[in-house]
């Protein structure tokens, strides 16, 4: 029988501070660690799914302009944004440095090992689950994959201050419908405003009273 872990229903969200850890901790100076710096980024700034990371290509980056634009595997929409310079920095070094040079590959993440083939999304969440698990940051019970990073902007981008009609665009989902799963996210906001219990009143008040033997 395979047992399988069981998470909380909400979704898995890191504070800022705890994904700067996970950023901080990634060993930069091996090949693996380079490259998974730079998927890491595109995940925690931007909160791109694994799916889209993999279908990342050449064409996708505008580095002369600094835009980041493609197609959204999940919705058929388009994405596009700012390439923030931390990005941009963490891609050339891959690029440049480690990236096997001379691939027929469109693709901008390739696995390092012979024979060189695109990443998966299942390497691209691998790479991530392991960042997690080196970086010291309480995993125990959490989702710790790219899920909960997209998970995670949402969250902090709204305890922020920032509208959700900006949220779901800086997620790239295509309809306002997305946005009633936000709610969920910000649990200390809705702490704030919790509704009253109203009294028991009528046959459910003489049942918890105990007074009513015919309920």
């Amino acid at each position: 029988m395979i047992h399988r872990k069981v998470y909380p229903p909400q979704p898995t969200t890191y504070s800022t501070e705890e994904i700067s850890a996970v950023e901080g901790s990634v060993d930069r100076s091996t090949a693996s660690g380079t490259r998974n710096y730079s998927i890491l980024l595109l995940m925690t700034r931007y909160g791109i799914r694994s799916r889209d990371v993999v279908s990342l290509t050449f064409d996708n980056l505008d580095f002369e302009n600094n835009r980041i634009h493609f197609i959204q595997q999940k919705t058929g929409d388009p994405w596009e944004c700012e390439l923030f310079p931390e990005v941009k920095m963490a891609l050339l070094d891959y690029i440049h440095n480690i990236r096997p040079q001379n691939l027929d590959f469109k693709e901008v993440f390739i696995t390092l090992t012979i024979p060189h083939k695109p990443m998966d999304g299942y390497a691209i969440n691998t790479a991530i689950w392991t960042l997690f698990r080196k970086s010291g940051v309480d995993i125990s019970g959490r989702r710790h994959g790219g899920r909960a990073l997209r998970s995670s902007i949402t969250s902090n981008l709204i305890r922020e201050g920032v509208s959700t009609e900006i949220v779901r665009k800086v997620l790239g989902h295509g309809t306002k419908h997305a946005i009633r799963s936000y709610a969920r996210i910000d649990i200390d906001s809705m702490r704030l405003c919790p509704l009253p219990v109203l009294p028991p009143t009528g046959s459910f008040a003489a049942l918890l009273s105990g007074k009513d033997g015919d309920v």
